[in-house]
Parts: structure tokens; sequence; C-alpha cells
């Protein structure tokens, strides 16, 4: 009996920005153009890789004129050679005596996303960051898009408006965006629950609780730390899959985060919520937290490979305390990070480090290549002069070296845009060959049951890849296309999967692909095929 791979239901993917497809009759194939073999990381060697930087001088003030020759790059402690050097402005942010730029540049049609953390502000800081933002649009180019995102506990990262050109028209939308975000009314104190133990009298002789109320106490103070906790690690779940959307972005891009940060005892230490045989309480549990630094690391890593520049924005220090792991975060992704009362004196500090904008190119080595990954430093050699840059760089883009969400996303933009999507789109050059195999159907009750055959090709029967199944629903105009399944089988032997069945509902247009990849090499197989119940009947 040949071995079935069965794909499973999943919810929908954010962001997934859809490609137009025709929509032939059921079990019609779409065939890809032939695309000349390439492994997954062999054409890297030629590709430049990019820096990104901003400038500013000794007083703060945007530097418009920096010249190749004063920029040095280098990139896993090793200076490599500046094969491209590109100037961008966003004069109209700076209001300084310094107005337009001092040298030739490029308008930084940048994308600009601004994100509220609805559950990690104080209510002080969410008002504050508010009026601060509105102002700060103001100063905006005209050449930038803007995006307004909310980082809602119930639901991860949210979209209110955007993204929008950031004319008056635009302006105005994304300003009555952000005067609707309301604090997270949910958020924990964790200094006040921290005050609400009971008196400290110690244990009686017989060794029991000093209070009648301390299992009381004990419970309310280790729900509050796991429900905080639980709102952490939905947060640094939403910037990893944010940083596989910022990564198919081109051009420029700058991210605000508007926050006061995590607790940082939970983010360095851990906490199980109970001191635990201490005089003030039961003894309930021994174990303890991770420290939530341990959910950022991947996400943050993530963000620092997209290509964005970071800019965290804290308009309330003086009521919280969390500002350290704010800076952690920051650091972990080249990012910058300013805090004081919002006014017009942040105000200019944010726009005049976010106006004068480089992207400086190299050609990875050898070494850089077999690293993968590296961590970056740009030195500029003209006195007072200062950058803040990327933290790391992908040296070599593989298959193997993207991460789950970049593998899905790279997966559903190849079964919706077909070869096309890998030319415009994806973060890795794959080398397709179109998957033969017969494709059969059947309507079992409300339900239509989908098999496809494989005929595996010669240089395919001896591998070992991962097969991906995908059904989604098919683009329409001013709807984004959905994930109905989604299933993944790693690293499996393609000579013993010689059928893949699917169950669909309804009589519904799908889209349903497979796809076969080879990790070392990223020799693909792929098949897509349009199910149309519809167009067929007729």
């Amino acid at each position: 009996m040949p071995k079935q791979v069965r794909a499973v239901r999943i919810g929908v993917l954010a962001f997934i920005c859809g490609l137009c497809l025709a929509s032939p009759g059921l079990f019609t194939a779409q065939t890809p153009s032939e695309v000349p073999p390439r492994a997954g990381g062999d054409t890297i060697e030629v590709e430049l890789k990019i820096v990104p930087f901003y400038a500013v001088d000794a007083q703060g003030r945007p530097v418009f004129d920096l010249r190749s020759d004063e920029v040095e790059l280098r990139v896993g402690g090793e200076t490599v050679p500046v094969s491209s050097f590109d100037r961008y402005s966003a004069v109209g942010a700076w209001s300084g005596a310094e107005a337009a730029p001092a040298a030739p540049a490029q308008s930084a049609a940048r994308n600009v996303f601004l994100l509220f953390d609805a559950s990690f502000s104080t209510p002080k800081g969410l008002i504050t960051g508010r009026k601060f933002a509105s102002g700060l649009i103001e100063r905006l180019p005209a050449t930038d898009r803007l995006t307004l995102l909310v980082n809602d506990p119930s639901i991860g990262f949210k979209k209110p408006v955007g993204p929008v050109p950031a004319d008056d028209q635009g302006k105005k939308k994304v300003i009555a965006g952000i005067k609707d975000i309301q604090p997270e009314v949910r958020r924990l104190n964790l200094a006040a629950v921290a005050d609400m133990g009971p008196p400290s009298t110690g244990n009686t002789s017989k060794g029991q609780p000093a209070h009648q109320l301390n299992h009381v106490y004990d419970f309310t103070n280790g729900s509050a730390r796991g429900e905080y906790t639980n709102y952490a690690r939905e947060l640094a779940e939403s910037l990893g899959v944010f940083a596989s959307d910022l990564r198919r972005i081109r051009g420029p891009k700058l991210l605000l985060v508007f926050s006061q940060g995590v607790d940082q005892w939970l983010y360095f230490q851990g906490d199980s919520g109970f001191g635990v045989g201490s005089s003030e309480t039961t003894r309930v549990d021994t174990r303890r937290q991770s420290a939530l630094v341990s959910f950022f690391e991947g996400p943050l890593q993530a963000l620092a490979d997209s290509g964005a520049m970071f800019l965290f924005i804290n308009t309330d220090k003086e009521h919280v305390e969390a500002d350290a792991a704010l800076r952690h975060i920051s650091d972990s992704v080249g990012g910058l990070y300013l805090e004081g009362p919002a006014g017009e004196q942040l105000e200019r500090r944010v726009a005049a480090s976010t106006s004068a904008y480089y992207e400086a190119g190299f050609q990875p080595t050898r070494t850089l290549l077999d690293a993968a990954r590296a961590d970056v430093e740009v030195v500029v050699h003209r006195p007072g002069v200062k950058v803040w840059a990327a933290s790391s760089v992908k040296t070599r883009e593989a298959y193997g070296a993207l991460s789950p969400q970049d593998r899905k996303r790279m997966i559903v933009d190849l079964v919706l845009g077909g070869p096309e999507a890998q030319r415009a789109r994806l973060p890795v050059a794959l080398g397709l060959t179109e998957l033969a195999g017969k494709a059969t159907g059947r309507v079992d009750s409300d339900r239509r049951i989908l098999r496809f055959e494989i005929d595996w090709p010669r240089e395919a029967i001896q591998q070992t890849v991962d097969l991906y199944t995908v059904v989604l629903t098919p683009p329409a105009e001013g709807k984004k296309p959905e994930i109905i399944q989604f299933d993944l089988q790693e690293r499996i032997p393609a000579a013993a999967y010689s059928a893949i069945e699917t169950s669909l509902e309804g009589a519904d247009a799908y889209v349903w692909g497979m796809v076969a990849i080879e990790p070392a090499s990223g020799r693909t197989w792929f098949r897509r095929l349009m199910i149309d119940p519809g167009k067929d009947a007729k």
C-alpha cells in the first residue's frame, strides 16, 4: 500500500499578499515554465548583501553627505570592500538648519511602520506616545508609506490603517487611527501584585503559614504572572511573524515601536510567581518559569535579518522600570532606543535620527558564506559622525537557513504565484521542476476527496525531501487568500510517498499545491492544481 500524506487544517496566516491566478477547471495543472536548476545557496556568491544605516553628527543632526570612502564595513570581524553605496534622504522630517542634503541623494521612499504596544505600555505611556506619534507624523515626508500596527494580546498584531501614502489625507487617517488606540485594561501591574502579599509575621512554631489567606495571595500572584508571561510570549511570536513580512518588502523600511517594555525580572531571570519556602507563603512548587528572553531570541534574530531599521521610543520612563528589557530588544536588532518626555525635543531627535539613510553593499567572502550569518559594524571615518545600523546580516540565503515562518511564506507564495513568485518574492532561488503525476477526485457525502499520484523523476526518487501539501482559497479582489490546509513532512524519502490525498468541504474553488524540496541543494519539484467546480460545471 502506498503511503499517503493527509493535510491538516490550520488558521489564517496574517499579511499574505495574493497574486492573480487563472481559474481553469477541476484538477487542471498549472505547469511552471522552465527555470535553470540552481542550488539553494550556490548563487549567493554573486549576490550583493546590503547593510542599512542612519547617520548623525555630534550635535545629533543628520549627516547627508557621507562618501563611500569614509565608510568601513566590518562583517564577522572582517573588513570587506564596499561594493555599492546609496544615499537616501527624508529631509521633510528634519526642520533644522540643514533642511536639504549637502550632496545628491535619492528620495527615501520608505515604508514606515508605527507599532503601539497596547499590552506593555503604561496608561500614561500610551497617551503620551499617541500624542508624540501624531506630532512626529506631521514631520514625515510625503514620499513615505505609513502603516499603523497595534499589539493586541487577544489577536497579536492588528493593522488599523495602512499602508497609505504620507500625504495630508494619509497622515490624517493614521493620526485618527492612533487616537482610537486604548490602553489594555487587563494589563497587569506586577509591582502592585508583588505588594499585595500578607503581613510578614513569619510561620507558626508548627511550620504553618502565618496567614490563613496565604493560598489566595499565592494563587493571585502566580496567575497574574502566568497571564503576563503569556502576553509576552504572544508578543515574541507576533514579532517573528512580522519579521517575515518585513523581509518581503523591498527598499528602505523603518519600524517605530512605542512601549515601556516587559518586566525586566521576568525578562532576564524568570520567576514562578511564588515565594517558595518563604515565611510569607505556602510551599506550592519549586519549578521556575524560564526567562522571557529565551522566547524573544529567535524572533529578534529574524527581525535583525529583515533588512529593516528599528527605533524604540519610551515616553514614560519615570513610571516604569522595564526599560532594561526594551534596551536589550533594541540592541539585539541593531535598533536605536530613545526615551524622555513627549515633546518637540524628542520629536526632533527622532526626526534627525531617521533622516539621513544609507545602504552599503558588499559581496560575502567564502569565509562569510560558510558562517551563513555574521555580526555587522559600520565605522565612519569622519570625526563626530555616529551611526545606528543593522546588527547582523545573513551572508548566505539558503532553504536550510530560513526560519519556519519564512519557509511557510515561501511555500504559500510559490503555490499562489508559481515560478513568477520565485523571481519576484521568494527569499531563496529554488531550482524548480514540474512534478509529474495524475490527479483524481471523488465526492463522499458533502466532501471532495482529492488524490494526486506522484510520478517522481529519476533524479528525485533517491532523494530525501521536505514535502509540503497546501490548500488555499484563490485570491480575489479586496480579499486575502486563506490557508485552508498546510502540511509538512520533513526529511522523508521521496520514493516512500507515492500519493498525496486531501479532503475539502463544499463546492468552493481552491488552489492545491504540492512542493518537494531537497534541503541541501534547494532542488524543488512543484505542482499546483486549480480546483474550480463552478467552472467545471459550466
